[in-house]
């Protein structure tokens, strides 16, 4: 299940760090904005932005059905594995590893387990590597989509900065434009395409010499 698919900068969480930045930053925001006095300056919140969108909201889902039908994909291979798994340990029990190797049916089959195995694990390596790039993709349409509405609320409001809230030591309630920001994200763009990404099967591996 996917719930956030970033992890946005966090906020100084040891209180000692916290109140020496605190202490330089101050000084460091009056400088600039002395600095920049006619300058208007933004502030938006991207992970909320992101999370309350309609468009957010919209791949979120997308990105979590491919995700279970991933998951859907591999679930009946996993139970027939699980299932031998069981049946080979009662069948092996009571033997001793001498007794195993001399039975040539149970080495078959337990050869035949770890092989099937395998395969099942570079197949769910593979699924996790096309939903991270499935994610990837969603997430560059996500943010292509927010550029013209960004653009938008800076050409209203005249600004000449605009910077993401987790970066920013302290701002006013009127320079921050994340409820105007989801607002006309939600009016222009209520949904984000989100295609599953399939890369190719990695080359097989050449069988080891007899």
């Amino acid at each position: 299940m996917i719930s956030k698919l970033f992890a946005f900068t966090s906020r100084f969480r040891k209180t000692g760090l916290a109140l020496v930045f605190a202490a330089s930053a101050l000084t460091f925001a009056s400088a600039f904005m002395s600095a920049h006095a006619q300058s208007t300056v933004l502030v938006f919140d991207q992970q909320e932005v992101m999370g309350t969108s309609k468009a957010g909201k919209d791949m979120d889902a997308k990105l979590n059905a491919i995700a279970d039908a991933m998951d859907k994909e591999l679930g009946p291979e996993d139970t027939r594995l699980d299932t031998e798994r069981k049946a080979i340990q009662q069948l092996t029990v009571n033997l001793t590893p001498e007794q195993i190797n001399a039975r040539a049916d149970l080495k078959t089959r337990i050869e035949a387990f770890r092989r099937s195995a395998i395969a099942q694990e570079q197949k769910r390596a593979k699924r996790a590597q096309e939903l991270q790039e499935t994610q990837k993709k969603a997430l560059a349409a996500f943010f292509t989509a927010q550029q013209p509405v960004l653009a938008e609320i800076v050409k209203e409001k005249n600004a000449t900065i605009v910077l993401e809230i987790s970066r920013v030591v302290w701002n006013s309630d009127s320079a921050d434009i994340t409820k105007d920001f989801v607002a006309k994200m939600d009016a222009k763009t209520p949904t984000i395409s989100v295609t599953r990404v399939t890369l190719p099967d990695p080359p097989a591996r050449a069988s080891a010499p007899n």
